[in-house]
Protein backbone atom coordinates (compact mmCIF):
# COMPACT_ATOMS: atom_id res chain seq x y z
CA UNK A 1 0.00 0.00 0.00
CA UNK A 2 3.09 2.26 0.69
CA UNK A 3 4.17 2.31 -2.98
CA UNK A 4 0.79 3.56 -4.06
CA UNK A 5 1.28 6.74 -2.50
CA UNK A 6 4.89 6.29 -4.12
CA UNK A 7 4.04 5.84 -7.25
CA UNK A 8 1.39 8.53 -6.92
CA UNK A 9 4.22 10.68 -6.17
CA UNK A 10 2.62 11.51 -3.16
CA UNK A 11 5.22 10.13 -0.69
CA UNK A 12 9.36 9.46 -1.24
CA UNK A 13 10.86 6.40 0.12
CA UNK A 14 13.90 8.52 1.56
CA UNK A 15 11.56 10.75 3.57
CA UNK A 16 12.14 11.69 7.13
CA UNK A 17 9.43 10.55 8.75
CA UNK A 18 9.54 13.29 11.44
CA UNK A 19 7.90 14.96 8.44
CA UNK A 20 5.37 12.21 7.97
CA UNK A 21 4.37 11.72 11.76
CA UNK A 22 3.18 13.89 14.89
CA UNK A 23 5.02 14.11 17.58
CA UNK A 24 7.91 11.59 16.61
CA UNK A 25 11.40 11.76 19.29
CA UNK A 26 14.50 14.00 18.02
CA UNK A 27 16.30 10.21 18.45
CA UNK A 28 14.07 9.60 15.49
CA UNK A 29 15.42 12.66 13.06
CA UNK A 30 17.61 10.29 10.88
CA UNK A 31 14.49 7.14 10.14
CA UNK A 32 13.43 7.32 6.53
CA UNK A 33 9.91 5.72 5.43
CA UNK A 34 12.99 3.18 3.97
CA UNK A 35 14.23 2.04 7.02
CA UNK A 36 10.66 1.55 7.98
CA UNK A 37 10.17 -0.69 4.89
CA UNK A 38 13.23 -2.69 5.17
CA UNK A 39 13.46 -3.16 8.97
CA UNK A 40 16.68 -1.18 9.79
CA UNK A 41 15.21 1.75 11.57
CA UNK A 42 16.52 0.57 14.86
CA UNK A 43 12.90 1.16 16.65
CA UNK A 44 11.96 -1.33 18.94
CA UNK A 45 9.48 -3.62 18.07
CA UNK A 46 6.20 -3.01 20.15
CA UNK A 47 4.25 -6.14 19.56
CA UNK A 48 6.25 -8.03 22.78
CA UNK A 49 5.79 -5.24 24.83
CA UNK A 50 3.00 -4.36 27.54
CA UNK A 51 0.86 -1.36 26.84
CA UNK A 52 -0.30 -1.95 23.18
CA UNK A 53 -3.30 -3.87 23.84
CA UNK A 54 -6.48 -3.63 21.04
CA UNK A 55 -8.46 -2.60 24.00
CA UNK A 56 -6.46 0.29 24.33
CA UNK A 57 -6.70 1.35 21.02
CA UNK A 58 -3.99 3.65 21.14
CA UNK A 59 -4.34 6.75 18.79
CA UNK A 60 -0.85 7.91 16.55
CA UNK A 61 0.39 10.18 19.33
CA UNK A 62 -0.18 8.02 22.03
CA UNK A 63 1.37 5.08 20.17
CA UNK A 64 4.35 7.31 18.96
CA UNK A 65 5.12 8.76 22.17
CA UNK A 66 4.61 5.08 24.20
CA UNK A 67 7.38 3.44 21.54
CA UNK A 68 9.67 6.84 22.02
CA UNK A 69 10.20 6.02 25.47
CA UNK A 70 12.15 3.01 24.40
CA UNK A 71 15.66 3.60 22.92
CA UNK A 72 16.80 3.03 19.74
CA UNK A 73 18.38 -1.16 19.30
CA UNK A 74 20.33 0.78 16.40
CA UNK A 75 21.37 3.71 14.20
CA UNK A 76 19.28 3.72 11.20
CA UNK A 77 20.66 1.54 8.37
CA UNK A 78 23.39 -0.26 10.56
CA UNK A 79 21.12 -3.30 11.44
CA UNK A 80 18.42 -5.37 10.00
CA UNK A 81 15.95 -6.55 13.06
CA UNK A 82 12.29 -7.50 12.25
CA UNK A 83 9.98 -4.50 13.46
CA UNK A 84 6.59 -4.61 13.62
CA UNK A 85 6.18 -0.79 14.90
CA UNK A 86 7.82 -0.10 11.14
CA UNK A 87 4.59 -1.29 9.67
CA UNK A 88 2.00 0.04 11.95
CA UNK A 89 4.07 3.79 11.94
CA UNK A 90 3.61 3.49 7.70
CA UNK A 91 -0.07 2.67 8.89
CA UNK A 92 -0.19 6.24 10.31
CA UNK A 93 1.84 7.94 7.07
CA UNK A 94 -0.70 6.56 4.83
CA UNK A 95 -3.46 8.06 6.86
CA UNK A 96 -1.10 11.60 6.76
CA UNK A 97 -0.53 11.61 3.46
CA UNK A 98 -3.50 9.95 1.83
CA UNK A 99 -6.11 12.36 4.13
CA UNK A 100 -8.09 9.21 4.64
CA UNK A 101 -8.01 6.42 7.38
CA UNK A 102 -5.67 3.68 7.15
CA UNK A 103 -9.03 0.74 6.33
CA UNK A 104 -10.81 3.13 4.39
CA UNK A 105 -7.74 3.57 1.93
CA UNK A 106 -6.88 -0.35 1.78
CA UNK A 107 -10.55 -0.72 0.77
CA UNK A 108 -10.79 1.91 -2.18
CA UNK A 109 -6.70 1.58 -3.60
CA UNK A 110 -6.36 -2.37 -2.76
CA UNK A 111 -9.52 -4.52 -1.71
CA UNK A 112 -12.27 -3.13 -3.88
CA UNK A 113 -10.17 -2.97 -7.48
CA UNK A 114 -9.12 -6.67 -6.98
CA UNK A 115 -12.46 -7.57 -5.95
CA UNK A 116 -10.95 -8.74 -2.18
CA UNK A 117 -14.44 -8.83 -0.59
CA UNK A 118 -14.09 -11.21 2.27
CA UNK A 119 -10.63 -9.62 3.80
CA UNK A 120 -11.19 -6.77 6.08
CA UNK A 121 -10.40 -5.98 9.96
CA UNK A 122 -9.51 -8.81 12.42
CA UNK A 123 -11.59 -6.72 15.27
CA UNK A 124 -14.00 -9.33 17.30
CA UNK A 125 -16.91 -7.03 17.39
CA UNK A 126 -17.75 -7.82 13.58
CA UNK A 127 -19.94 -10.86 13.17
CA UNK A 128 -18.42 -12.38 10.39
CA UNK A 129 -19.37 -15.17 8.48
CA UNK A 130 -17.57 -18.48 8.90
CA UNK A 131 -14.53 -16.47 11.09
CA UNK A 132 -12.21 -19.22 12.12
CA UNK A 133 -11.28 -19.23 15.97
CA UNK A 134 -7.97 -19.12 16.74
CA UNK A 135 -5.90 -21.60 19.16
CA UNK A 136 -2.80 -21.54 21.04
CA UNK A 137 -0.46 -23.97 22.86
CA UNK A 138 0.14 -24.19 26.94
CA UNK A 139 2.15 -26.62 28.24
CA UNK A 140 1.74 -28.91 25.16
CA UNK A 141 -2.54 -28.82 25.75
CA UNK A 142 -4.38 -26.70 23.39
CA UNK A 143 -6.31 -23.64 24.45
CA UNK A 144 -8.64 -20.76 22.56
CA UNK A 145 -6.81 -17.65 22.13
CA UNK A 146 -6.23 -15.34 24.22
CA UNK A 147 -8.48 -11.95 23.68
CA UNK A 148 -6.81 -9.36 25.09
CA UNK A 149 -5.34 -8.99 21.74
CA UNK A 150 -2.13 -6.69 20.71
CA UNK A 151 -3.16 -3.90 18.35
CA UNK A 152 -1.50 -4.91 15.23
CA UNK A 153 -3.19 -2.47 13.21
CA UNK A 154 -0.93 -2.17 9.76
CA UNK A 155 1.26 -4.42 11.36
CA UNK A 156 -1.10 -7.53 10.26
CA UNK A 157 -4.91 -6.64 11.58
CA UNK A 158 -6.27 -8.49 8.43
CA UNK A 159 -8.51 -11.10 7.95
CA UNK A 160 -8.42 -13.11 4.69
CA UNK A 161 -8.98 -16.04 2.79
CA UNK A 162 -7.07 -17.96 0.46
CA UNK A 163 -9.17 -16.97 -2.51
CA UNK A 164 -8.70 -13.59 -1.73
CA UNK A 165 -5.21 -13.61 -1.42
CA UNK A 166 -4.95 -15.62 -4.98
CA UNK A 167 -6.00 -12.37 -6.03
CA UNK A 168 -3.79 -10.46 -4.32
CA UNK A 169 -0.77 -12.67 -5.87
CA UNK A 170 -2.43 -12.68 -9.59
CA UNK A 171 -2.09 -8.69 -9.09
CA UNK A 172 1.45 -8.98 -8.79
CA UNK A 173 1.98 -10.88 -11.40
CA UNK A 174 -0.25 -8.87 -13.53
CA UNK A 175 0.91 -5.26 -12.48
CA UNK A 176 -2.55 -4.39 -11.78
CA UNK A 177 -2.23 -2.02 -8.49
CA UNK A 178 2.40 -2.01 -8.99
CA UNK A 179 3.87 -1.05 -11.65
CA UNK A 180 6.77 -3.38 -12.97
CA UNK A 181 9.44 -0.94 -11.55
CA UNK A 182 7.77 -0.75 -8.24
CA UNK A 183 7.65 -4.80 -7.83
CA UNK A 184 11.06 -4.87 -8.80
CA UNK A 185 11.93 -1.76 -6.30
CA UNK A 186 9.60 -4.21 -3.70
CA UNK A 187 11.65 -7.06 -4.36
CA UNK A 188 15.72 -5.96 -4.25
CA UNK A 189 17.46 -6.68 -1.17
CA UNK A 190 18.18 -4.18 0.95
CA UNK A 191 21.65 -3.32 2.10
CA UNK A 192 22.65 -1.46 5.10
CA UNK A 193 25.00 1.44 5.92
CA UNK A 194 28.44 -1.00 5.70
CA UNK A 195 27.33 -2.31 2.51
CA UNK A 196 26.24 -5.36 3.54
CA UNK A 197 23.47 -7.12 1.53
CA UNK A 198 20.05 -8.41 3.79
CA UNK A 199 17.87 -10.96 2.77
CA UNK A 200 15.09 -8.41 2.94
CA UNK A 201 13.19 -5.95 0.73
CA UNK A 202 10.69 -4.03 0.94
CA UNK A 203 7.95 -5.81 3.22
CA UNK A 204 9.00 -9.45 1.53
CA UNK A 205 12.19 -11.84 2.54
CA UNK A 206 14.19 -12.54 -0.77
CA UNK A 207 15.74 -15.71 -0.27
CA UNK A 208 16.90 -19.23 -1.96
CA UNK A 209 15.37 -22.81 -1.11
CA UNK A 210 16.41 -25.66 -2.41
CA UNK A 211 18.26 -23.25 -5.29
CA UNK A 212 14.54 -21.70 -5.87
CA UNK A 213 14.47 -18.42 -6.04
CA UNK A 214 11.82 -17.50 -3.35
CA UNK A 215 10.01 -14.25 -2.60
CA UNK A 216 7.35 -14.46 0.24
CA UNK A 217 6.23 -13.43 3.40
CA UNK A 218 4.96 -14.88 6.89
CA UNK A 219 3.40 -13.97 10.57
CA UNK A 220 1.47 -14.97 13.03
CA UNK A 221 -0.90 -13.32 15.98
CA UNK A 222 -2.20 -14.43 18.80
CA UNK A 223 -4.10 -17.84 17.67
CA UNK A 224 -3.26 -17.92 13.87
CA UNK A 225 -0.26 -18.46 11.44
CA UNK A 226 -0.39 -17.80 7.48
CA UNK A 227 2.19 -17.11 4.57
CA UNK A 228 2.26 -16.22 0.81
CA UNK A 229 5.29 -17.96 -0.53
CA UNK A 230 6.33 -16.81 -4.55
CA UNK A 231 8.70 -18.84 -6.81
CA UNK A 232 8.74 -16.55 -9.45
CA UNK A 233 11.10 -18.56 -11.51
CA UNK A 234 8.76 -21.48 -10.91
CA UNK A 235 5.42 -19.69 -11.75
CA UNK A 236 4.52 -21.09 -8.09
CA UNK A 237 2.67 -19.23 -5.56
CA UNK A 238 2.09 -21.41 -2.28
CA UNK A 239 -0.64 -19.75 0.38
CA UNK A 240 -1.29 -21.21 3.83
CA UNK A 241 -3.77 -20.16 6.30
CA UNK A 242 -3.79 -21.34 9.94
CA UNK A 243 -5.27 -21.32 13.09
CA UNK A 244 -2.95 -22.22 15.43
CA UNK A 245 -0.26 -20.11 16.86
CA UNK A 246 2.65 -22.42 15.93
CA UNK A 247 4.93 -20.38 13.13
CA UNK A 248 4.53 -22.94 10.76
CA UNK A 249 2.46 -21.53 8.05
CA UNK A 250 6.19 -20.92 6.19
CA UNK A 251 7.58 -24.41 6.91
CA UNK A 252 4.28 -25.53 5.57
CA UNK A 253 4.35 -23.47 2.02
CA UNK A 254 7.65 -24.26 1.34
CA UNK A 255 7.41 -28.23 2.12
CA UNK A 256 3.96 -28.21 -0.50
CA UNK A 257 6.64 -26.30 -2.99
CA UNK A 258 8.92 -29.02 -2.71
CA UNK A 259 6.41 -31.41 -3.48
CA UNK A 260 5.71 -29.15 -6.69
CA UNK A 261 9.37 -28.99 -7.36
CA UNK A 262 10.24 -32.86 -7.42
CA UNK A 263 6.99 -34.01 -9.86
CA UNK A 264 8.41 -31.25 -11.90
Amino acid sequence: MYFVLVQDGKLSLDEKISHLLRGTPQSWSNITVRHLLTHTSGIKSYTSLDGFELRRHLTQEQFVQAIAAYPLESEPGEAWKYCNTGFNLLGFIIENVSGKDYWSFLQSRILRPLDMTLTTSRTPSVVVSNRASGYEQTNHMWINRDYDLTDVFAAGALMSTVGDLAKWNNSLDSGTVLSAETRQQMWTPAQLNNGTVTQYGFGWRIEKVDGHSNIGHGGSTSGFSASLQRFPDDHLAVIVLTNTDEQIATKLARGIAALYFRKN
